[in-house]
């Protein structure tokens, strides 16, 4: 973490690693030394071991890290608001998780970092249109029987001599061979 003279911190983290700072002063040292030069060489030396510690760990969990995220402190809760935000969800709504990642790993010019990312996104985009597509098709299927099967009810109760309003269940099966529709009437 680059500094400016002796006190200022600079650099892209400055304000997370103060707050850092602060957080491990007032658990090593206490709030009733206010001065930097009257903290021993001790307490000094304890905290820049933590120091140390922590980026080592922080380091390695980076390095692990295939495809980084560019949301920032906020996260996918964030992230979800500016979707509700510019219109993309409802407020009710929940993303898909692959949208959100997707959205993750993008810049703010909607853009991947690497071809890597760009490659895995390609593909997670692409699957995600087909299953949204699939979605709706069965969703226009299912209205479409439920209209049928209403029609239908209507003509039989309105024919003389057949038994009146018919009440069909559909349930779907996917361990029916045919892949047709299982349906269930109820006459009462």
């Amino acid at each position: 973490m680059p500094t400016r003279g002796i006190t200022r911190i600079s650099g892209k983290h400055r304000a997370l690693f103060s707050s850092f700072l602060g957080d491990m002063v007032r658990k090593h040292i206490g709030l009733q030394i206010l001065s930097r030069n009257k903290v021993g060489p001790e307490a000094r030396n304890k905290l820049w071991d933590e120091i140390t510690v922590k980026s080592a760990k922080a380091k390695m969990a980076r390095s692990k890290c295939v495809f980084p995220h560019t949301m920032g402190r906020g996260g996918y809760a964030h992230m979800k608001e500016k979707m509700i935000e510019k219109k993309e969800i409802e407020q009710d709504e929940e993303p898909p998780r692959g949208t959100l990642w997707l959205k993750g790993r993008v810049n703010k010019d909607e853009n991947h970092q690497d071809d890597e990312s760009r490659s895995v996104g390609d593909k997670l985009g692409e699957r995600i249109l087909l299953l949204e597509s699939q979605l709706d098709a069965a969703r226009r299927e299912r209205e479409e029987k439920e209209l049928l099967i209403k029609s239908m009810s209507r003509k039989m109760s309105q024919t003389e001599g057949m038994c009146p309003l018919v009440k069909f269940i559909l349930i779907n099966s996917s361990a029916d061979e045919e892949g047709g529709t299982t349906i269930l009437i109820d006459t009462e």
